[in-house]
C-alpha cells in the first residue's frame, strides 16, 4: 500500500490546515497499518511518499491563489517558473523503482526528494 502523502503532514502552511492535518494523519495511519502486520503472516506492506512538489492542477490553483489568501504563494509560484516541479511521470518512475526494488521497509515515511537512484 503506498499512500501518497506531503511535506505539508510536517511543515504547516497558513490556510491549509485541513490539508496539513489530513496528511499527518495519512502518515499515521501508514505507520500504524505496519504496526497492526508485524508478526501477522501478511504480505502487506504500508508506505507513504512526499512526492515533492509536483506540476498538476492543484498546483496550478495554488499558483492562482492571492497572497491575502495564501501568504506562500509566491514560494510556488517561484518553483514554476524556476522549473523546480516534478511532472507526475518522474514521481511515478520513481515510485514504481521503490516498490519493485523493495527499497522502503514497512511503515516507511519517504520522501522522493531524498531518492538516489
Amino acid at each position: 500500500m503506498v499512500n501518497i502523502s506531503s511535506g505539508a503532514a510536517i511543515k504547516p502552511y497558513s490556510g491549509w490546515s485541513v490539508y496539513c492535518t489530513t496528511k499527518a494523519a495519512l502518515d499515521m495511519l501508514t505507520k500504524t497499518i505496519a504496526v497492526e502486520q508485524e508478526g501477522k503472516n501478511s504480505n502487506l506492506k504500508c508506505m507513504a511518499i512526499y512526492p515533492g512538489v509536483v506540476d498538476t492542477a492543484m498546483q496550478k490553483q495554488i499558483r492562482k491563489t492571492p497572497k491575502k489568501d495564501f501568504n506562500d504563494v509566491e514560494r510556488f509560484i517561484s518553483l514554476k517558473k524556476n522549473k523546480e516541479l516534478f511532472t507526475p511521470n518522474e514521481v511515478a518512475d520513481k515510485i514504481v523503482t521503490l516498490i519493485t526494488e523493495d527499497k522502503l521497509p514497512n511503515g516507511a515515511i519517504y520522501d522522493l526528494r531524498d531518492a538516489k537512484f
